[in-house]
């Protein structure tokens, strides 16, 4: 799985569940946050609370696509892993593979103090009103 994934034909009323765990009990040394850019509407931030351990929740509008950068930071002096996790369901309920096929959606990062951080991006494409399109 790569540092993006992309959901095609969401339908409005979906909802994208997003948290953010250590790989290990002990993977704690890291913050993370999420900036949710909207195709209309102003850009919102998910802080770390609401991501570690997550769930946040994502509601979808209608004629809206998403972008969200997620970005993990780590504090402590030895290398620690994240698992970022991303879960599609549609307004039902039905959960939604990306377009890899993923159900959900997992990306691991490692780092330490210092580093850079380490990004992925969830893409939803042409949320709309009913049956999806193609």
């Amino acid at each position: 799985m790569g540092s993006v994934s992309t959901w095609i034909g969401v339908t409005a009323g979906s909802t994208l569940r997003i948290s953010i765990k250590g790989k290990k009990n002990t993977d704690r040394d890291f913050s993370a946050t999420a900036r949710v850019v909207p195709s209309t509407g102003a850009q919102s931030l998910i802080p770390d609370d609401k991501l570690v351990p997550g769930p946040h929740s994502l509601k979808t509008r209608e004629g809206v696509s998403y972008a969200v950068r997620i970005a993990v930071v780590f504090i402590g002096a030895s290398t620690q892993r994240a698992v970022v996790t991303a879960e599609l369901v549609d307004d039902k309920g039905a959960p939604k593979a990306n377009l890899d096929g993923d159900l959900p959606y997992e990306f691991e990062v490692s780092g330490k103090k210092g580093q850079d951080p380490r990004r992925c991006t969830l893409t939803l494409q042409r949320v709309s009103q009913g049956a999806p399109h193609v």
